[in-house]
């Protein structure tokens, strides 16, 4: 499809996935001012549950796919901000180290997840502090029951189309609990920078001037390699994400300064397969000057291969903003890239396949409902 025609978006975007891309800024204007209502108990007991909630000495945010990418946002965004550690757990299980001085946010957008409503029933078996972030489903019975902080997330949407209610809470409920993240000030941050984004990257914009159609418009044809700094991790993992999910396109992603170390030698490879791929590097521009030197070398690198690369740079004044602002940008693109190859960004079909199939092998959906029931009785 030619980008330019904007009569043909319909055609293919039969969900309006454009329209839930671009109401990102606000989203999380929304998301905060109903995030701040949220409750804390000082307790809660039932059965076998006994937990208290206090400041807490560790953090662990478990879910899978659109509903973790919010942690991995939290993650690099308070890296070298925040005094006590943040995991993501995107398991059945949990860490070891999980106790009741432990914060668990529960995150599922059908709260039906099976990884995380076992790994939220771990969390109730050792008394860990716990809230749940989700639209409905057992995740949402079995937190009310409780009496457990909730998060609604609105339905209706892909959970990838969620995303600033499937972050902005685990920020907030850490404010709530005594650790401090400056995040009112920085969403407002991120806020101005998307909207003024926004007005650059809609459909109505030519692919001249529109950053996240030119990209898509690279990318097209070749195999994306997305490299950023660890700390920007969650900007390029919500890329190749966005990429498979609304583009249905493979991609894959690594980060500095590791993949210096390795990756990089894999374009001494013979030029008829690098000539296959394009890097996409994302940069923030708060990177330690180790990295952005290291990160320039091996661009120089990659292009003396003759491989093909696009750079992208976050903005804003704070690291969120420069996050959600290279995130912004990579969802535009994987739209456009979408409607480039005639695919409707919504459907993903291939995932219910596993879900449904996993289902149907084990007993995993039972065993929660008996565990549950135990725990509570």
């Amino acid at each position: 499809m030619d980008l330019g025609n904007l009569d043909m978006y319909g055609n293919f975007d039969k969900s309006d996935m454009l329209g839930l891309i671009m109401r990102l800024p606000e989203e999380l204007r929304s998301a905060y001012d109903e995030t701040v209502k949220i409750k804390i108990p000082k307790e809660v007991s039932k059965g076998r549950i006994h937990i208290k909630f206090k400041s807490p000495n560790n953090v662990v945010i478990t879910g899978m796919g659109g509903s973790a990418i919010g942690g991995d946002i939290l993650s690099g965004w308070l890296t070298d901000k925040s005094s006590i550690p943040i995991q993501i757990n995107r398991n059945y299980t949990l860490p070891a180290f999980v106790d009741e001085n432990s914060l668990v946010l529960a995150a599922s957008y059908s709260g039906n997840t099976v990884e995380t409503l076992s790994s939220f029933l771990e969390a109730l078996k050792r008394n860990s502090m716990t809230a749940a972030i989700t639209s409905n489903g057992r995740l949402f019975e079995y937190a009310k029951q409780l009496g457990l902080p909730i998060y609604s997330v609105p339905g209706g949407r892909p959970p990838r189309a969620a995303l600033a209610h499937l972050f902005v809470p685990f920020a907030v409920i850490l404010d709530k609990l005594g650790i401090e993240t400056n995040i009112e000030e920085d969403i407002n941050d991120c806020i101005i920078t998307l909207h003024k984004m926004r007005d650059e990257l809609k459909p109505e914009v030519t692919a001249q001037e529109n950053p996240a159609k030119s990209l898509a418009l690279a990318i097209n044809g070749l195999i994306p390699v997305i490299y950023a700094h660890d700390t920007y991790l969650a900007a390029a993992l919500r890329f190749k994400d966005q990429l498979s999910e609304n583009s249905k396109y493979p991609a894959k992603y690594a980060v500095f300064p590791e993949l210096a170390g390795n990756e990089i030698m894999c374009w001494n490879a013979d030029e008829k397969i690098v000539k296959k791929f394009v890097v996409v590097t994302m940069q923030g521009g708060d990177e330690p000057e180790e990295i952005k030197v290291g990160m320039e070398i091996a661009t120089e690198i990659i292009k003396d291969k003759g491989i093909n690369s696009q750079k992208i740079y976050g903005r804003g004044a704070c690291r969120l903003a420069k996050m959600f602002s290279l995130i912004y940008l990579g969802d535009f693109a994987s739209y456009y890239l979408a409607l480039l190859n005639d695919v409707d960004p919504t459907p993903i079909e291939l995932v219910p396949k596993i879900k449904v199939g996993i289902a149907s092998r084990t007993n995993t959906e039972e065993k929660i409902s008996q565990d549950f029931q135990s725990l509570v009785s």
